[in-house]
């Protein structure tokens, strides 16, 4: 997701986190919810990195545009194996389902969706991991954005991550060590949020968060 009718957040609104300043923005059609889309959480899991245990990502010096869902991790595409109809008992277009097909090694982020009146109120926070038998899966499906029952509501706080599925996260070959990378990386998000929900990106959180 990228808007050009999207509204920046002002200046004196970013937010300081472990992964740098954010930058987000408010989306016209959703003005009550702020939104901070592709943060990293985790260091990029690419060359030397690729089949090791996620690393949190720590560079609060750096300055990152947050408007945009950063890639998927790699997998083979949803497209390529089922036709839209097969979501549907009764048939019919049912693309929300498919995730945005733009996927990269470098994949490890999250989103945040909070109300943007709320500041200095406790809310809940909700994160969620997409299924699909750890084979395939993103935050890009439209079916699982939050935006606008955040819009609706103003009474909670949602947290999508990506993780590595398939080989990528799960290498159980002949060729490879037997790893679990996709759990990890699930609970290295959790990490990220459980670091932050204190800070005003939340507003502040209550005591707890929920893992759906």
């Amino acid at each position: 997701m990228h808007s050009s009718r999207a509204t920046p957040i002002g200046a004196g609104r970013e937010i300081t986190t472990k992964s740098g300043t954010l930058h987000g923005f408010i989306d016209p059609s959703s003005p009550a919810v702020r939104q901070f889309l592709g943060v990293p959480f985790a260091l990029p899991p690419t060359g030397a990195r690729r089949w090791l245990p996620p690393m949190g990502f720590n560079n609060s010096s750096v300055s990152i545009n947050t408007t945009s869902f950063g890639p998927a991790c790699p997998q083979i595409p949803l497209s390529t194996q089922l036709t839209p109809d097969v979501f549907s008992a009764k048939g019919g277009n049912r693309t929300e389902f498919f995730p945005v097909e733009e996927f990269s090694e470098d994949c490890l982020t999250l989103n945040v969706w909070t109300p943007a009146s709320m500041e200095g109120t406790k809310l809940p926070v909700l994160v969620w991991f997409f299924g699909r038998v750890f084979l395939q899966g993103g935050v890009h499906s439209l079916y699982f954005n939050p935006t606008s029952r955040v819009q609706r509501t103003q009474g909670h706080i949602v947290v999508s991550a990506n993780y590595h599925v398939n080989i990528f996260g799960f290498p159980n070959t002949p060729g490879l060590a037997d790893r679990n990378l996709g759990l990890p990386d699930q609970h290295t998000a959790l990490e990220w949020v459980c670091a932050h929900k204190y800070r005003c990106i939340w507003g502040r959180s209550k005591t707890h968060c929920c893992v759906g």
